[in-house]
């Protein structure tokens, strides 16, 4: 009898040492805890990121940056993908202003202008350039698709409906005097 219980009781530490080399070699933790992880984190990992963190908005992996191209009969609204980590609104407009990749491209890094500010304000975003943006020279149909290209831009982030532009923190006038700025725009009515 104490062979048979011998037996059994090998045969249990057999396999309970098999069962836990078995759980350290796969591990117990589920998919779905390890890509909790980074989320317990997201205080932390929102805290280093300083531009646009107040909203707690980003966009991560890509983002596109909208501008313009003239194909000799007519400008229109194209887009480049750039390749980023985690991206506020504000640094996004940062990269607009430092213009396109695509030298075929128009965007607004020839008149120096530069992005004064970002806020938010349930569903708004208002912009704020620099008023070196007066001193862009654009045709109607140029204008029109500028004021597109920034409209797109930001509100591919989810929280933003609309935009408002501004310059040196007031209400901007026509940018070369075509295409109505003082009111909030959207995809819709831009």
């Amino acid at each position: 009898m104490s062979k048979i219980l011998t037996s059994k009781f090998n045969k249990t530490v057999l396999l309970s040492i098999s069962l836990a080399l078995f759980l350290i070699f796969v591990g117990c933790a589920s998919p779905e805890d390890e890509e909790q992880e980074p989320e317990e984190n997201g205080e932390q990992e929102n805290a280093e990121n300083v531009a646009g963190e107040q909203n707690g908005i980003y966009k991560e992996d890509e983002i596109k940056l909208y501008f313009i191209k003239d194909t000799g009969t007519e400008f229109v609204k194209v887009s480049e993908t750039r390749s980023v980590d985690k991206v506020t609104p504000e640094e996004t407009m940062e990269l607009f202003l430092e213009g396109p990749e695509n030298e075929d491209y128009l965007g607004a890094g020839a008149a120096d202008v530069s992005l004064l500010g970002v806020t938010m304000e349930e569903g708004l975003a208002s912009v704020d350039f620099s008023k070196e943006l007066y001193d862009m020279s654009l045709g109607h149909e140029p204008e029109a698709r500028f004021v597109d290209s920034i409209v797109y831009t930001l509100t591919q982030f989810d929280e933003i409906e609309e935009i408002q532009i501004l310059v040196e923190g007031e209400t901007a006038e026509p940018i070369s005097g075509h295409i109505d700025i003082s009111e909030p725009l959207s995809r819709e009515n831009s």
